[in-house]
């Protein structure tokens, strides 16, 4: 229909395909005088007729602008489509040479373009996550959860980040329900062995692993984590020696034999012998132990030490309980309670704990140990306030080297010898370090230099040497 003067004009009785406005084959003139054409045809006057002409001039102009504009339009989208993949196969060859840096910069404008690109947002939060940057890395994905719920890479990526901030629960609660909605999904199986291993649960990681290569049997990880595992001894052998020099008797010197069991799952077991002879006694002592994994981070250890009673100057009986938790972020807390009795004291130590992983790689151990001594024959107890904090650097696969500062009058190490707690105060600084030589062998290397009240001093030098069967 036309418009003119108020009027209006059906085009050749309202049959639009009498009039093919869009034909590009003719130029401008011919496309108008087809269109006077057949508006004469529909006989009105020349001079209405003049003016419809200038009219389907005017309105066949504006047809093709739209036309060339859609065309443009199109173009720029197809280009536009383009440069975003060729974007997006730029970032994944960047992080694969490990050049985030510049991966973002180039993955970000496209996020500015279109902040409904979830694949490009779900780009940001990875790199932001192997920059270390974790809990920037954690809000990108849970805003992009927040803006597409239950996007499967968003979801995989929080459980990721999560993982490396030690929130094994959380990470944990997303991969299972993945695993519900993506039954035999690989991605989410391996994630699900992974961190089960790194909890030292070996049967649920075994379990993912498998359902893992029952999908896909030449996974590669699935199947090195498998053989790892399998080559895991659950034996481990170690003894070592012991000398303690004083600068006001006589010097110690003591050996041990311990022999660990693992099943890298739950359960702990150990059975040890020691022999010294201290202050010019010799003593013998045995001891036997287990840790129990009984809730998923909750750990139950019991030990006792126990020697003849003729024995003066170490306990002929030692017991210790401890309780520990594992919460997020690397942390674990708990208690213990141990008791010692020797041939004229009794002595009972409360046992404050905290385990921290600073980093995967550092580790921070502390403890408080209050102790109340007992002596036979005089009344009341004597309390000595004491604790002593550890830091273990793993460096590198091979050496892992510590420091100790340790104050009170505890046998701090749980060393060779264990002294009549009470009869002094002491400050106590320490060094060692681990040698893993083999993935089945190591040594243990360490010195400590206590200074004591009354001025006297101690220094103590331990090694030992285990390998694992």
């Amino acid at each position: 229909m036309l418009h003119s003067e108020g009027r209006q004009f059906p085009l050749n009785g309202g049959q639009s395909s009498a009039l093919d406005l869009t034909e590009s084959s003719h130029s401008g003139r011919q496309f108008r005088q087809k269109v006077i054409a057949s508006l004469r045809r529909l006989s009105f006057g020349p001079k209405c007729a003049s003016r419809l002409s200038l009219r389907a001039s005017y309105i066949a102009l504006v047809l093709v602008s739209l036309l060339l504009r859609t065309v443009v339009c199109r173009a720029q989208s197809a280009a536009q489509i383009l440069d975003r993949e060729a974007i997006l196969n730029q970032v994944h060859v960047y992080a694969q040479a490990h050049r985030l840096d510049e991966a973002l910069q180039i993955i970000l404008p496209l996020v500015k373009q279109n902040p409904r690109d979830f694949e490009a947002r779900n780009w940001v939060a990875r790199l932001q996550g192997w920059k270390g940057h974790f809990k920037d890395s954690e809000e990108l994905y849970r805003k992009v959860l927040a803006d597409h719920p239950r996007d499967p890479e968003a979801e995989l990526g929080l459980a990721d980040v999560l993982s490396w901030q030690k929130e094994f629960e959380p990470a944990l609660d997303i991969l299972r329900e993945l695993d519900k909605q993506q039954p035999n999904d690989p991605e989410v199986l391996i994630r699900l062995g992974r961190l089960s291993m790194w909890q030292h649960q070996r049967s649920d990681s075994i379990r993912y692993f498998k359902r893992v290569l029952q999908t896909d049997p030449n996974n590669t990880e699935a199947r090195d984590a498998m053989r790892n595992m399998e080559r895991e001894e659950p034996f481990r052998l170690e003894t070592g020696y012991l000398f303690e020099g004083y600068d006001f008797t006589r010097n110690t010197n003591g050996s041990f034999v311990q022999l660990v069991y693992r099943d890298y799952d739950r359960k702990t077991l150990l059975g040890g012998f020691q022999y010294q002879n201290k202050f010019g006694e010799n003593d013998t002592l045995f001891t036997l132990g287990a840790t129990y994994r009984v809730l998923h981070r909750t750990y139950l250890r019991g030990e006792m030490t126990v020697g003849p009673r003729s024995q003066a100057v170490v306990p002929n009986q030692d017991y210790t309980v401890e309780l520990t938790q594992g919460l997020p972020h690397g942390v674990a807390i708990g208690g213990a309670f141990r008791y010692m009795n020797f041939a004229t004291a009794d002595v009972q130590v409360p046992t404050g704990i905290l385990d921290w992983d600073v980093k995967p790689t550092l580790h921070l151990v502390l403890r408080y140990t209050p102790a109340g001594t007992f002596f036979r024959g005089v009344p009341g107890r004597a309390w000595n306030q004491g604790g002593w904090v550890r830091s273990v650097w793993d460096a590198n696969r091979r050496f892992s080297p510590y420091l100790l500062f340790a104050t009170g009058a505890e046998s701090f190490e749980g060393a060779v010898s264990s002294e009549q707690l009470g009869r002094f105060i002491a400050h106590t600084y320490g060094a060692g370090m681990e040698i893993h030589l083999s993935l089945k062998q190591g040594l243990r290397l360490g010195y400590f230099y206590q200074k004591r009240t009354s001025g006297r001093k101690e220094q103590s030098v331990g090694a030992s040497y285990y390998f694992s069967f």
